[in-house]
């Protein structure tokens, strides 16, 4: 029983740790400021609560995986022991008495009955290959064009903005959002022919111009170095 009980209390881990963290961030990341931290990438394009999700999954799929195979171990016979003095002595089991045979009229056929243990392999072998298609099979994020990262990579954070402002409201919103929280209205539009902000993402369209190489995102408000080749384009 410990060991069945073990095996449901790792399933409950492995969907908690599933579920919480992404329930609570599509919940509450606008009105509780530390759930933003989920929003930080482990990797290119895989935010840290889709990595408490995969984990989640795994926890969740070994636990099957060992009530299955605590339920196909209590399922296997085992024999009977007897103890003579100090040695134990294994004794074998009774033979089983042949029932004699029915006659023509009192023939009942029973429907076939598939074994607990088949039952049992089925299962592990759909676990397993869950387990390998979740460990194979991962979002790839597409990847982004060479000019974009280049640009990016060519602009100067100088000092970098908290948060957005809606220009037709003047809300405030997080970093990132392109439609306002408040009214519905775009924050921004991307455009490609236009170099983008490192710190918001938002198209740097007439920004204000402070020196000739400094200028302030109208969207964040981050003070950037931008290159002269990149402001021509602005």
């Amino acid at each position: 029983m410990g060991f069945y009980r073990a095996s449901i209390i790792l399933c409950a881990i492995g969907i908690a740790i599933a579920l919480i963290p992404t329930v609570l961030y599509i919940a509450y990341s606008q009105e509780l400021s530390f759930l933003k931290t989920l929003e930080t990438e482990v990797a290119s394009g895989i935010p840290l609560y889709l990595v408490f999700s995969f984990v989640g999954v795994a926890v969740t799929l070994v636990g099957l995986i060992t009530f299955v195979r605590a339920i196909r171990h209590a399922q296997e016979p085992s024999a009977p022991r007897v103890r003579t003095g100090t040695m134990p002595r294994i004794v074998s089991p009774t033979p089983t008495v042949a029932r004699p045979t029915p006659t023509r009229g009192a023939v009942t056929r029973q429907p076939p009955v598939k074994r607990i243990e088949e039952v049992v392999e089925s299962i592990e072998k759909e676990l397993e290959e869950a387990i390998n298609k979740a460990s194979v099979e991962q979002p790839t994020p597409p990847p982004k064009p060479q000019q974009e990262v280049q640009q990016k990579a060519a602009i100067k954070v100088i000092t970098a903005g908290t948060d957005e402002v809606c220009p037709s409201c003047g809300a405030i919103n997080p970093l990132g959002q392109k439609k306002c929280t408040e009214c519905g209205a775009d924050i921004y539009v991307e455009d490609p022919n236009l170099p983008s902000c490192p710190v918001c993402d938002a198209p740097l369209k007439n920004p204000q111009k402070l020196t000739d190489k400094i200028y302030v995102c109208r969207v964040c408000f981050s003070e950037l170095e931008i290159p002269k080749e990149l402001s021509k384009k602005l």
